[in-house]
């Protein structure tokens, strides 16, 4: 009888972490795809690509990458003060 308990003891383990595995991989699954979708939308392409001009025209140097990415980030903040909520036109 001892026996028998051990088993299902061993079943019922083996089944609980194979519901958990197959529920974590829907998860990961799923949050995968939200990011798929919202790294491909429009708006994350133009922010990459202006990322990426601004990369080349500081000529791959970090600090004055890292300086005009601020100097611009203050600009476009003055420029949505200014319009009081209009869209930051580009």
């Amino acid at each position: 009888m001892e026996c028998l308990a051990i088993v299902i003891s061993v079943i019922s383990i083996a089944i609980s972490l194979l519901s958990w595995s197959i529920q974590r991989n829907s998860e990961i699954r799923t949050n995968i795809n939200d990011l798929i979708r919202e790294y491909r939308s429009t708006e994350m392409y133009f922010a990459i690509k202006q990322l990426w001009d601004l990369y080349r025209k500081s000529n791959k140097e970090t600090d004055r990458l890292v300086k005009e990415y601020f100097r611009r980030h203050a600009e476009e903040e003055q420029k949505a003060i200014r319009n009081e909520g209009n869209p930051i036109e580009f």
